[in-house]
């Protein structure tokens, strides 16, 4: 499926800098903190795909930003907005909406597929969690986070022509959790988020063996260097 690309802070609007301490949290088995993941999603993804095949498709249309369990509709006016005006500009009949979710410390990847002919559910929600033992509980609480966010703070009074953004209440009928690389450590999550996403915005399947640990470990080492380098 090809995809339209959005970027945007869930606060304000603009990605966040990382203080000194986030970015020497790469330098060593440290677990990274949201502002550092949604940097690297607003800024090393954004910077990989302006030539992208898949950017200016016009037949779906795909955001992503990290979110937490403060987010509510008082914080994230600058999302609503950008989803409304990419929605209404491209009048897609099908998009999705990809996150690296934060729910009680631990990052994961949610991809939510909706289909205009089925204005009241999604399509299809991947979820793709690095951890071995999955916590369906877990990813069931962030799920209902994302529906309420969805349905109370994105589609409701748009307009009426689409038959996507109608007022109705968006229902999550099934989570498929997705076969993905796993990671051997308890502090890499975010970085298997951000690795996820990348290959799913660059059409890749995602299978076990997609990439590996050592992968991530390269990733965290060249992200370290070069935010570094920017911060001098």
């Amino acid at each position: 499926m090809q995809t339209m690309l959005f970027v945007d802070d869930p606060v304000r609007g603009n990605p966040l800098r990382p203080t000194a301490d986030a970015i020497r949290a790469l330098d060593g088995e440290e677990w990274l903190s949201t502002i550092l993941i949604d940097h690297l999603l607003q800024t090393t993804l954004k910077g990989c795909v302006p030539d992208h095949v898949l950017i200016g498709s016009s037949d779906c249309y795909s955001y992503f930003s990290t979110y937490n369990d403060k987010l509510d509709k008082h914080d994230c006016a600058d999302t609503v907005q950008t989803m409304r005006g990419g929605l209404q500009a491209y009048a897609k009949s099908e998009f999705r909406y990809i996150s690296a979710a934060c729910h009680q410390g631990h990052f994961f990847v949610v991809d939510v597929t909706f289909d205009s002919r089925h204005p009241a559910i999604f399509k299809q929600v991947n979820v793709y969690d690095s951890l071995s033992i999955t916590s369906r509980r877990r990813a069931t609480a962030v799920l209902g986070r994302l529906q309420r966010f969805l349905s109370g703070f994105c589609f409701h009074g748009l307009d009426h022509n689409l038959l996507l953004l109608e007022k109705q209440d968006y229902v999550v009928q099934q989570a498929v959790f997705r076969n993905c690389p796993k990671q051997n450590n308890s502090h890499d999550c975010g970085l298997f988020a951000v690795a996820i996403i990348w290959h799913l915005l660059e059409g890749k399947e995602i299978h076990s063996s997609v990439f590996t640990q050592d992968h991530i470990g390269v990733l965290r080492e060249a992200l370290y260097r070069g935010l570094s380098s920017n911060a001098e």
